[in-house]
């Protein structure tokens, strides 16, 4: 029996309709129903059917388990201004197929419970090495007309090349795939809960764009970089993590005003963050770097060479490095890597920052900023951070404009004139600014204290 029942709050019936008399609105495609050879081309069938609709839903979550596909897959329209968006919703599977595109206004998105929708390229699967044209997953994105980003959100996307996985991991040390381009080539993109891993090259390439945000995004196990930024600028992350991969965890080419924070960039092979400019590109730097970790890199955790000396301009600069944790690492080369490492720069504030130091792989400075040529460095401000232990080769280094304020550990103390008071393990090296002081730590009587005379340092004992 079935009672109508009016209120305050209108009509409805009472008891509720059984699920099977409920017609699914229309602009829901359920991609279990349509025809295909597989499920990807059932998929790619449903999404089509929503596209000549003008766009809309596509349910392809009845999908489950290993889900193997000949062909891949274009989610949306190729109009720029949203007509023919289509919403691609997956479930706990896992999905081989070859490729995927992602136009405007359109977006893919897994289980919102846990990362449990998988996708791989098939194994075998070819490009020419390193072919940041041919990636995994492109977007065709058109930037400046009014469009929304495409949005990829709760996925994992494996390479399927475990050459850089740990041994514990099923696979480690094979690579089905050992000529694939990136995991993922972007302009402008949303990334939410999105997991990238063992790519043959780059995990994540983003060739153009900006003002996206991304929020907890993984890359980790990849050949290349976890991140590589190219042309891009103003990308927001946040409580992500860029990890244990074979180049640097974050590379920035050409590409200012990236804002990290929250973020975990570990166990790198050649570094943590590294940026740099090319003569054909704009300028870089003015990164944010606010309360994130850096530790276990075999590099320098970040750094930088900021001037162009052909252009006789400065190209990274302005960098604002605040409140992170730089652990140190148990596999870097003792002595020869710094926590924060700066070239031909100026301009740049690093404050509120904790460093460790000692160990077997020790940093050789907490900060080394220095120059190529007299002069090359600007002004920089070291203030309010801390190091705990002792550096390999000193505390920190700097340039006569360097400016140092309240830093606990850092036996740096500026006495004018560009001149400062430093001290270090052992007797002091290099260049020196006229008038500056050195004291070493482990000195005796006639090697504990130096001063600099005409540019070299000087045994006053």
């Amino acid at each position: 029996m079935t009672l109508l029942v009016a209120g305050i709050f209108g009509t409805f019936n009472w008891p509720p309709a059984r699920a099977e008399n409920i017609v699914a609105p229309s602009g829901i495609e359920r991609a279990a129903e349509f025809p295909g050879s597989d499920a990807c081309a059932q998929i790619q069938n449903a999404i089509n059917a929503a596209i000549a609709q003008g766009g809309g839903i596509v349910d392809a979550r009845a999908f489950h388990g290993r889900q193997v596909c000949a062909a891949g897959i274009t989610v949306g329209g190729s109009t720029s201004h949203g007509s023919q968006n289509v919403l691609l919703e997956v479930g706990n599977a896992t999905f081989f197929l070859p490729s995927i595109v992602v136009n405007n206004n359109s977006s893919i998105v897994g289980p919102y419970q846990a990362r449990s929708a998988t996708i791989y390229p098939p194994a075998n699967f070819v490009e020419s090495p390193g072919a940041n044209s041919n990636p995994f997953i492109r977007f065709a994105t058109v930037q400046g007309s009014g469009e929304a980003e495409p949005l990829l959100e709760n996925l994992v996307i494996d390479g399927n090349c475990r050459t850089w996985s740990p041994r514990s991991f099923p696979g480690a040390g094979t690579c089905k795939n050992p000529t694939e381009g990136p995991g993922m080539i972007a302009g402008l993109v949303i990334l939410r809960h999105v997991q990238f891993r063992d790519f043959a090259a780059d995990g994540i390439y983003v060739t153009s764009g900006n003002s996206d945000a991304w929020i907890d995004v993984e890359s980790y196990f990849n050949g290349g970089d976890g991140l590589h930024l190219v042309h891009a600028s103003d990308l927001f992350i946040t409580e992500s993590q860029f990890e244990a991969n074979h180049r640097y965890g974050i590379e920035t080419t050409n590409s200012p005003t990236l804002r990290l924070t929250h973020s975990d960039v570990g166990g790198n092979t050649e570094g943590g963050w590294y940026d740099s400019e090319t003569a054909a590109g704009p300028w870089s730097g003015r990164q944010i770097v606010i309360g994130n970790q850096f530790g276990n890199n075999n590099g320098n955790d970040i750094s930088w060479v900021g001037y162009d000396a052909s252009a006789r301009r400065y190209t990274s600069d302005g960098w604002v490095i605040v409140g992170n944790s730089f652990i140190g690492s148990d596999s870097r080369t003792n002595n020869t890597y710094s926590a924060i490492n700066i070239q031909d720069s100026m301009g740049n504030v690093i404050v509120g920052n904790y460093f460790e130091c000692g160990g077997l792989h020790n940093y050789n400075y907490a900060v080394n900023i220095h120059e190529s040529a007299p002069g090359r460095e600007g002004q920089d401000t070291v203030v309010g951070n801390s190091i705990l232990g002792r550096c390999g080769t000193a505390q920190a280094r700097g340039v006569p404009s360097t400016l140092w304020s309240s830093n606990a550990g850092f036996p740096v103390v500026s006495v004018g004139g560009g001149a400062s008071w430093t001290a270090g393990a052992g007797a002091p090296s290099g260049s020196c600014t006229n008038g500056s002081l050195y004291s070493n730590t482990q000195g005796r009587r006639r090697s504990t204290l130096y001063d600099c005379v005409s540019g070299a340092w000087k045994d006053v004992n």
